[in-house]
């Protein structure tokens, strides 16, 4: 994209590529401008040289928590955002909110039939400024113990992650998908879901043409995309 992130990162990065074992990690210029904070602490962490406070996850407290309040944490403390999930749950140290994670029934976020006991993780985080142990595993736990899953997926950004943190969860490696693209509009990246060909109608309105193509259409109307690094699926099978 158009702007350059700093040379410190640009060095790092280029480094990543030229020495084996090194990570690559890719950045948008969406969530360098906007979400600045929150992208430098995640260097950081990536970098094991995060101020974080440690905390233990055996301290916190587990319950479930509003959607807005989900979402203002999803907001603030997700490179990704907000998310349109059903199960909502929060972490709580000293009644201080410090870490998210988030469910929905089967694949129903991106439009798929609704399969019983089956579930997406869709979202977890935490607030950057505490490193809390073992938080993730606790909150799946208290999932599982509530909701009575037999299959669980998710998908880590290939992008940030390898997905370390699913495997020590005990999830295994389903597959690699192909990267994906998004539009830029207003200076940041929306998901191609958004502008599919039975709605651009009524988005572009006279500029559209239904002859093309989503993808020549949104380009005829001034629109560009930018592709991602794809996804890892992951899956785990719980045992009742």
């Amino acid at each position: 994209m158009a702007k350059a992130l700093p040379t410190i990162l640009k060095s790092w990065k280029l480094a990543t590529r030229l020495v084996i074992g090194y990570r690559l990690i890719t950045l948008f210029e969406d969530e360098w401008v906007y979400k600045n904070d929150l992208v430098k602490a995640m260097l950081l962490n990536k970098l094991g040289v995060s101020q974080a406070t440690k905390i233990h996850g055996r301290k916190c407290e587990v319950k479930e928590i509003e959607a807005s309040v989900k979402n203002n944490f999803l907001d603030q403390f997700h490179v990704q955002g907000k998310d349109i999930a059903q199960i909502s749950l929060g972490a709580f140290y000293n009644n201080e909110l410090v870490s998210v994670m988030t469910f929905s029934s089967s694949n129903i976020a991106h439009g798929k039939k609704v399969e019983e006991g089956v579930y997406e993780l869709n979202r977890f985080c935490s607030n950057p400024v505490y490193q809390v142990t073992g938080i993730s595993g606790k909150l799946l736990s208290y999932f599982i113990k509530h909701y009575n899953p037999r299959f669980i997926s998710s998908y880590s950004d290939r992008r940030w992650s390898e997905g370390d943190l699913y495997d020590k969860l005990g999830f295994k490696f389903m597959h690699n998908s192909q990267p994906n693209y998004w539009y830029i509009v207003e200076g940041k990246r929306k998901h191609r879901y958004n502008y599919r060909k039975n709605v651009l109608a009524k988005k572009l309105g006279s500029g559209f043409n239904e002859k093309l193509t989503e993808k020549d259409n949104m380009i005829l109307n001034g629109y560009e995309f930018v592709y991602d690094c794809g996804n890892s699926k992951w899956g785990m099978e719980v045992s009742n």
